[in-house]
């Protein structure tokens, strides 16, 4: 219902003696005074919203550094509870990510790639905050019969949009190897089958193996070990491990996090539409990207890395 509409039917509930009914709907939707309607403060703060939103395909810092106050605080009361929980719970564990890797492999010495839908909550963090970071939308990959490499021959056009997309986000052979930085490729796993098989994938058909530059890692397996760091007293690796099986359980294993990563599902059976799902964030995808920025600033984290202005 349009909010004129709503507007128009309030008479007949009788609201008129209700001071404290008045003043929520009011607030919500605004007032008829002298037959002119002033919208309320949720509805002009969803307007703007919408309109912020509007204008871009993926929320980037650029995006985020032209809001004024009052923009900022108009997105942050119109997101809802779950895309504000889910940001929170990202943001704490994607902290201590960043930590870990930095540690392991040195402040701004890698570039964290996010394979699939799985990571990418937890990457929206690392490429706010500074870190190097690629996303590769790929799925249906886990199973063992879904990487029948003897279909995927040379002038495929699977292969080759694929492969094209590849040459655009810079992760080719010669990009990797030009690089002075480790290339780490991570996934979540549930079965254990989709990162060997992507690995197959990049190896077979680009000539992308791993080495000393590049890494294959497991989701699972780094935030296990980042749990348990001994940087870390054994009460805060307590909370962290059920912080870190909880965030698995109802973003990963649940697949929430499909809501709001902002990276579409790309089935290996349909690479060759790679090109048309690139940039095409939802609203839920933005607001998540703006929360997320609005943590760092708060924590004087947030940091524009320009090798990311191509990233998805």
């Amino acid at each position: 219902m349009k909010v004129s509409q709503i507007i128009s039917v309030t008479p007949a509930f009788n609201f008129a003696g209700n001071k404290k009914h008045n003043n929520v709907i009011n607030k919500v939707f605004g007032e008829l005074k002298a037959d002119v309607f002033t919208p309320g403060e949720n509805h002009k703060n969803e307007i703007l919203s919408k309109n912020i939103l509007s204008q871009c395909k993926k929320f980037n810092i650029s995006d985020y550094k032209k809001l004024t106050d009052i923009e900022k605080e108009a997105l942050t009361k119109t997101s809802n509870f779950k895309i504000i929980k889910a940001a929170e719970s990202n943001y704490e564990l994607g902290l201590v990510l960043k930590k870990y890797l930095d540690k392991i492999y040195g402040e701004d010495k890698y570039v964290f790639v996010s394979i699939g839908t799985s990571p990418a909550g937890l990457a929206r963090v690392l490429e706010f905050s500074g870190t190097q970071t690629k996303y590769l939308p790929i799925s249906k990959i886990r199973k063992p019969d879904s990487m029948k490499l003897s279909e995927y021959k040379n002038g495929d056009m699977k292969l080759k949009n694929y492969g094209d997309f590849l040459k655009k986000q810079k992760i080719t052979k010669e990009d990797i190897n030009n690089s002075e930085k480790k290339y780490l490729f991570v996934d979540y796993e549930s079965s254990g089958n989709s990162l060997k098989n992507f690995q197959k994938l990049l190896d077979v058909n680009y000539d992308i193996k791993e080495n000393d530059k590049i890494k294959f890692l497991s989701l699972n397996t780094i935030m296990q070990m980042m749990c348990t760091s001994e940087s870390f007293s054994p009460f805060k690796q307590e909370r962290l491990l059920k912080d870190m099986d909880s965030y698995m359980f109802h973003y990963l294993q649940c697949h929430y996090i499909e809501d709001f990563a902002g990276i579409p599902h790309c089935s290996i059976k349909k690479l060759e539409n790679i090109s048309s799902l690139q940039n095409t964030e939802n609203d839920n995808a933005k607001r998540y990207n703006y929360l997320i920025m609005h943590f760092l600033e708060e924590d004087g984290l947030l940091k524009n890395n320009p090798l990311n202005s191509n990233t998805l």
